[in-house]
């Protein structure tokens, strides 16, 4: 872990090597906040804004590297929850389309009679 001082050197350090970075990349980048930089940007078409935060956590090396874990971890499992929910939602649309097609026969037949 490291102490404030030395947490604010290494956050400037990487904010000023992102910066000139992303400066010779052609980004009009700047500060907005300590640890902050943000640059515009352009996407389809639509013009916003990228911002940059930086941060140096008091968290010993195991730690970041669980939490890296537990991320990927969590990202599988919204992915599966994401695609047994389209699943789900898919069979009910079907489901739901097949009763359509039932009642407009059934209310087609009715007036056949």
């Amino acid at each position: 872990m490291f102490n404030q001082t030395t947490a604010s050197a290494i956050r400037s350090a990487f904010i000023a090597r992102l910066m000139e970075f992303l400066t010779a990349n052609g980004e009009d980048c700047g500060l907005t906040a300590s640890g902050t930089l943000n640059f515009p940007t352009t996407y389809e078409g639509v013009e916003g804004w990228v911002e940059v935060k930086v941060a140096v956590p008091k968290y010993s090396d195991e730690d970041g590297y669980q939490m890296r874990a537990d991320y990927i971890a969590h990202t599988a499992e919204m992915a599966e929850k994401a695609k047994a929910k389209a699943e789900a939602k898919a069979k009910k649309a079907e489901h739901d389309k097949a009763l359509r097609e039932a009642k407009a026969k059934a209310k087609a037949e009715a007036k056949g009679e």
